[in-house]
């Protein structure tokens, strides 16, 4: 087996007063991989008449790239608020010699946190979009090979500091895919 792996990844902050914050960061990758499959199990693969077909299994490779950014405002309305808002995309693209990928995905949020005496409190909202394009090869198949999806999301945390060295985390959310 052999596999080659890059990624690269930047945050930039921009702070223009005390009570709002900017935040740009994003990733990019990239890997390479490569698996051998032992010399006996590859000659059983093989049948006569369809080397080709069934030797994709003696040595398989597979390729993965893509990146995504989040772009995020924060504002802060006195000492113990602050709303939040987050935007992203990302961008995936798998090949392989059973199938290829191209996904998409995009999100925005908003949230907003307070804290209440012992209580730190976050409740929010999000909704994402997510895109996937496949060409199935040989013998392996996902359908719909195009899909689409979005989903929404409602949350509420609630963190309550008990004493100084701990703390309870209430949590919970709905969810919808439609």
């Amino acid at each position: 087996d052999a596999w080659n792996d890059g990624r690269a990844g930047l945050r930039l902050d921009w702070i223009p007063d005390d009570e709002n914050t900017l935040t740009l960061s994003g990733s990019a990758f990239d890997i390479h991989m490569r698996n051998e499959v032992p010399k006996t199990v590859s000659q059983l693969l093989r049948v006569p008449g369809r080397q080709k077909l069934y030797g994709q299994f003696a040595a398989s490779r597979s390729t993965s790239h893509g990146g995504g950014g989040t772009l995020t405002w924060q504002h802060r309305l006195d000492d113990a608020n602050l709303l939040v808002f987050r935007a992203n995309a990302e961008h995936i693209a798998r090949h392989s010699d059973s199938f290829d990928d191209d996904s998409a995905r995009y999100g925005a949020s908003i949230e907003y946190q307070t804290q209440p005496g012992a209580h730190q409190l976050r409740v929010g909202a999000s909704h994402t979009y997510w895109n996937s394009n496949i060409d199935n090869k040989y013998f392996v198949s996902f359908w719909p090979e195009d899909r689409a999806s979005q989903y929404s999301r409602l949350f509420a945390e609630d963190k309550i500091a008990l004493s100084p060295e701990f703390s309870l985390l209430l949590s919970g959310g709905i969810e919808h895919d439609p």
